[in-house]
């Protein structure tokens, strides 16, 4: 993992804010927009803390990798629904049949 670059966020409330929300409870914060995940706000004392494997890896960067996987999967709703794909396939089945014999009509 490279190393992070310096920001000072003492003129920045709401960085500021969030950041020392991250120190005080040391859980990782994933800063994303409705369509995307841009960045991991990681609490300092974990990089200081991250060790290394023989490859030079950090093994906090691959935690932080997992937790973030398994916390995005937590938040995503489970799937509820009852739906009959065998009656979906022959649906769409039924529906291409359709569109091909109209297709054929007008040759």
């Amino acid at each position: 993992m490279n190393e992070p670059r310096l920001l000072d966020v003492t003129d920045t409330p709401d960085m500021l804010k969030l950041a020392q929300e991250v120190a005080r409870s040391g859980v990782p914060v994933m800063l994303k927009t409705e369509s995307e995940e841009l960045a991991v706000l990681v609490p300092a004392a974990t990089l200081a803390r991250a060790k290394r494997t023989p490859s030079g890896k950090s093994v906090a960067l691959a935690a932080l990798r997992r937790s973030t996987l398994e916390s995005t999967a937590a938040s995503l709703e489970p799937v509820t629904r009852t739906e009959d794909f065998e009656a979906m396939i022959r649906d769409a089945k039924e529906e291409h049949a359709e569109r091909t014999m109209a297709k054929l009509q007008r040759l």
